[in-house]
């Protein structure tokens, strides 16, 4: 942050008195101008001491309000040159105005006047003036602070759009190719050993790309909220998210406290109020639904569990009968399956493909592209 000098905060051509003139004079100068302390310069404006009304009133035993026309009769019987503290502590124009402020508040003064080389007056630094300074230098402070953060939310969102269009191009071409694949002549339907082979074929695939489907899902989520100007914003306290939380996880809502408050439970994910990317978030079809998945366009028939039978292999199971878990689906089996995981299966023309439903997309209004 740039340093601000005690020539930008000090009030400039400030009231002063001679060393030689009355202490009454010096009471009449701080009445009628409303200040607290006077500058005190000899013939050449040379800054010899300085008088305050808290130094006046002490010495004179003037009571608070107009002195009286005793105390004033008095007052005129005093030199300024008498009451006033000698050779006082001075600042320069280009002193850094923090460490003038430090000084007053280290010595207990309540002001510095400001002196050239030559020691003449050329204005007064006061206890209003640093205060002023002080609420000042905070406010450039938050400015620059929030203009950092600012432009930290600016390269994160850049950052975001750039890792999005890498993702969307990437799932592309997958997509393109796995629906070429797709549309091999199968005269034939297939039977368990071709569904498990076919889902054994995708299924690391499939762990990839959800990943990447989620990771699209949130920059999403993020960029919505950054067109909303809530980026950063937490959505339970109103607080600042940090830059850092948001770029590990562009869709969240939530600050580091509030998270750890939530006590471990998940966000929820928000609302698209748009719908990015030309994807409808309806969540999951119903049977006989129009769907979108890697594969292209077809007809949700069922989901179901899919596991390892030690018997049969990879199968599509059904709960046991004793309601223990998922059973091996073969008639003749019913093993329990290991690993159980569940699967959409979904029609595509005269083929059945196997996807995990959470990336199950609705086509109407519009399919992913």
């Amino acid at each position: 942050m740039t340093k601000l000098r005690v020539k930008e905060l000090m009030s400039g051509d400030p009231v002063s008195i001679r060393v030689g003139a009355s202490a009454l004079e010096a009471l009449d100068l701080l009445a009628k101008h409303g200040i607290r302390h006077l500058p005190v310069v000899d013939r050449e404006g040379r800054v010899v001491g300085v008088l305050s009304r808290t130094d006046l009133r002490a010495a004179l035993f003037i009571e608070q309000g107009r002195p009286t026309p005793q105390e004033r009769a008095l007052a005129r019987e005093w030199s300024v040159g008498e009451l006033m503290t000698h050779a006082p502590e001075t600042a320069h124009a280009d002193e850094d105005l923090s460490d003038a402020a430090d000084r007053m508040a280290d010595l207990r003064i309540g002001c510095l006047p400001i002196v050239d080389a030559e020691q003449r007056l050329e204005g007064i630094l006061s206890e209003t003036d640093a205060l002023h300074a002080l609420a000042t230098m905070s406010r450039c402070a938050d400015i620059e602070r929030r203009r950092a953060h600012s432009d930290d939310l600016d390269t994160l969102v850049t950052q975001l759009r750039a890792e999005r269009e890498r993702i969307a191009q990437r799932l592309d071409s997958l997509h393109a190719d796995e629906r070429a694949l797709s549309r091999l002549p199968h005269e034939e339907p297939a039977d368990d050993a071709e569904r498990a082979a076919d889902l054994r074929g995708v299924d690391l695939a499939e762990r990839v790309d959800a990943l990447a489907v989620q990771r699209l899902e949130a920059i999403d989520r993020a960029l919505d909220h950054a067109e909303q100007g809530r980026l950063s914003i937490c959505d339970d306290c109103g607080g600042a998210i940090p830059v850092a939380r948001l770029r590990a996880l562009p869709g969240t809502t939530r600050c580091v406290d509030c998270a750890r408050s939530a006590e471990g439970a998940f966000e929820p994910e928000v609302p698209f109020e748009r719908v990015p990317g030309g994807r409808a978030e309806t969540g999951r079809p119903e049977l006989g639904a129009r769907v979108y998945t890697r594969f292209g366009e077809g007809r949700l028939l069922r989901i179901a569990p899919f596991g390892s039978c030690p018997r049969c292999g990879d199968v599509e199971g059904v709960p046991a009968e004793d309601e223990s878990g998922i059973a091996c689906g073969q008639p003749s089996c019913r093993q329990p399956l290991d690993g159980v995981v569940e699967r959409a299966i979904v029609a595509l023309g005269e083929r059945e493909v196997y996807v995990d439903p959470v990336e199950l997309r609705s086509v109407d209004p519009a399919p992913y592209t």
